[in-house]
């Protein structure tokens, strides 16, 4: 996601644009995500990168459980939030 330090940042995700305020969402400046050496494992789709990405928010990563309730407060559909994809928080509720 590659995150900055300070206040809003934008994001795209599957050519969606999403605004995210670090100063008020303040587990973004912990998650592992922030720092990825290839921060588009967490949004490509892609099922190998979706195995990388939820290997590292399961092992790694702080703050898995704020980014997981920010997802599904936020209606999050693409992408891997909190260690699950869109298709394992989705299938959660149904």
């Amino acid at each position: 996601m590659g995150l900055s330090n300070g206040g809003p940042i934008l994001i795209s995700l599957e050519g969606e644009v999403m605004l995210l305020d670090i100063a008020k969402e303040g587990w973004l400046d912990r998650a592992a995500c922030r720092d990825a050496d290839n921060p588009s494992i967490w949004t490509s789709g892609s099922q190998k990168d979706s195995r990388e990405a939820k290997r590292l928010c399961n092992t790694i990563c702080p703050v898995r459980s704020h980014c997981f309730k920010w997802a599904m407060e936020n209606n999050e559909n693409t992408g891997v939030w909190g260690g699950l994809d869109t298709k394992e928080r989705k299938e959660l509720f149904y």
